[in-house]
Parts: C-alpha cells; sequence; structure tokens
C-alpha cells in the first residue's frame, strides 16, 4: 500500500499505467491488474486519501490525492512522499521561490516545511546526501545582500499579479533618506541575488528598476496598475541589465589552445567555428554569430592576451 501510495504524486492526475512505470524503477515484479486493484481497493476504503476521477468514454481511469484531506492528518499521505518529490520542492524553493506568484507562495512554504521536517527524520537517506553534494555557483564573487523584508516581498508580488499599483517607500541607491512613492508595476527581475522591481512612479511615463531592498512600508493600492503604451518588457530588460540585445552578427576573435577547449566544450552560438588551423602566433580563428553586448566584451575579457579581437601577426 504504501509503495502505491508512493508512486502516485501529490499533485495532478495520473493513470494506472504512469503509476506502475514509477513502481517499476523501485524493482520488483508488478502488473497493471495488480497496481489498478490496489488503487481501487485503497480508494474504496473508508476516510481513502486518494480517489478515482470521473473521465469521459474511452480516456484511461486517472487517481489523485484528495484535495480536502492534508497529509498531517492521515498517516499514509504523511508515508506517501518519493524522493524525487522532495528533491523537487526543495530546489524550487531555493531556486525559483521569488518568481512564485503570492496566491501560489503559501503552499509552497508550506511544502518546503514538511519537506525539511522530513529530511530531518531521514539525515542518512539518499536524498540528504545528494542535497549535501549538489551546488549552484555564481558568475562572480559570492554576494551577501541584506535579507528582504518578506512583508515587501509579498506585497510587491500581490500587486504585479493582481496589476495593481503599489505604495512604498523607496531609498533611492547612496542616499540614506526615505521617500513615500506610488509604483505602477511591469514585472521582476532577478540578477544573481538582488530582486528589482520594473516599475513606472507616480506619474512619470518612463519604467525605471527598484531594488526591493531599498523598500520598506510597502502596500498594494485599489487603483489598477498603468499600463505603459507600446511597452515590452524582455525588451526593457536587454536594455537596461546589457542583457544580449539588438541585432545579431557575426564577430571574429583569436583564441590561444588552453581556451580553445572551454569554446568547444561551450560554444557561445550555435553557428560557432573555430579554425583547426593556428595562424602564425598560435592563436585558432573563431566566428560566431552573437549580439555585441558588455557581458560577451567581459566575458571575452576575462580570458586575457589568450584572446584577442584583432589579428596580430
Amino acid at each position: 500500500m504504501i509503495r502505491l501510495l508512493n508512486a502516485l504524486p501529490l499533485r495532478g492526475q495520473h493513470s494506472t499505467h504512469a503509476v506502475l512505470e514509477r513502481m517499476k524503477s523501485g524493482g520488483g515484479e508488478l502488473t497493471y491488474r495488480g497496481v489498478a486493484k490496489g488503487l481501487q481497493a485503497i480508494a474504496n476504503a473508508p476516510n481513502s486519501p486518494i480517489e478515482r476521477t470521473d473521465n469521459p468514454a474511452g480516456i484511461a481511469t486517472r487517481w489523485r490525492w484528495r484535495e480536502q484531506h492534508p497529509r498531517e492528518q492521515h498517516p499514509l499521505r504523511s508515508l506517501a512522499f518519493r524522493d524525487e518529490e522532495l528533491l523537487q520542492q526543495t530546489l524550487l524553493y531555493k531556486v525559483a521561490r521569488r518568481f512564485i506568484p503570492p496566491v501560489m507562495a503559501d503552499n509552497l512554504e508550506n511544502d518546503r516545511a514538511c519537506v525539511a521536517s522530513k529530511l530531518t527524520e531521514r539525515p542518512d537517506s539518499q536524498l540528504s546526501w545528494w542535497l549535501q553534494h549538489v551546488a549552484h555557483l555564481p558568475e562572480g564573487p559570492p554576494r551577501f545582500p541584506k535579507p528582504l523584508d518578506e512583508a515587501v516581498v509579498q506585497e510587491v508580488s500581490k500587486a504585479l499579479w493582481n496589476r495593481r499599483q503599489l505604495q512604498v517607500e523607496y531609498r533611492r541607491g547612496g542616499l540614506r533618506d526615505w521617500s513615500p512613492i506610488v509604483l505602477h508595476p511591469q514585472g521582476l527581475v532577478l540578477v544573481e541575488e538582488v530582486l528589482w522591481l520594473i516599475a513606472v512612479s507616480d506619474d512619470f511615463t518612463e519604467p525605471y528598476s527598484f531594488s526591493l531592498m531599498r523598500m520598506r512600508q510597502a502596500q498594494m493600492l485599489p487603483g489598477d496598475s498603468r499600463k505603459i503604451e507600446g511597452f515590452d518588457f524582455k525588451h526593457h530588460v536587454a536594455k537596461e541589465f546589457n542583457w544580449p540585445y539588438g541585432e545579431a552578427r557575426q564577430i571574429e576573435f583569436w583564441v590561444h589552445e588552453e581556451p580553445k577547449i572551454e569554446f568547444e566544450e561551450m560554444p557561445i552560438s550555435e553557428d560557432q567555428k573555430i579554425d583547426p588551423n593556428p595562424n602564425a602566433r598560435g592563436y585558432y580563428r573563431v566566428t560566431a554569430t552573437v549580439v555585441p553586448n558588455v557581458r560577451l566584451d567581459n566575458f571575452l575579457r576575462k580570458f586575457g592576451d589568450r584572446v584577442y579581437r584583432e589579428v596580430r601577426e
């Protein structure tokens, strides 16, 4: 019974065949009929945590957890955690929680707390070991920004989700004083560890980037957020944060043998080509179609004299 429930994901509807395939990954002799009978028996039991969904004729039977059946109130549901689900929830919280709309954030927070509890109970599990042996590293030196005010994050997210105006006290970069301001949110951008709100302020017409670290006393207002005629969010982000922006064109540069290997492993464009024959100084010609931008220049500059843009015979 526990194996059957472990094979039924905590969200969505899943066919008997899908449950069977997930159980097979754990080994053992299994049949479609046996899995179907087992799921049906659990669903028919009093106070069952799962149910069979009503499907149109010709659609395979599907199973799901009952929505109004909290796992903490049922021992079977509390045991029905597969490692992959624990891992997904843990990494989702770590990496993407700032991009979760507020109407879903509470569920993610509840899942995180539940997962953390399960991991504490299983310190020697394969999953706990895995999480201690994977790492996500930033491109530059690690940064340690001050913790965000969670109340501010919540109100900013609510205002963006509902497309409402946002009132905050804001401190501009390099200043100590706080000023009240009304913002019209247009989008969120996470740059390394810093979260920015793209918004139009008060009666201004051009969008600006506001750091959530410099906000306090945030409150969503009842008024609708102003729409900017012809505003392209991705276009703005590309320009504002020096992301690849504009027309792509072919560039040419020369690399020495050591960085040449890195470019072979991780090309900077789909059409990148490296001449197999070096020039007289031992450098190889590289061509690639890219969007010229500051990030690309900084990337090439990090190789020092092992990469150069003009031929120097």
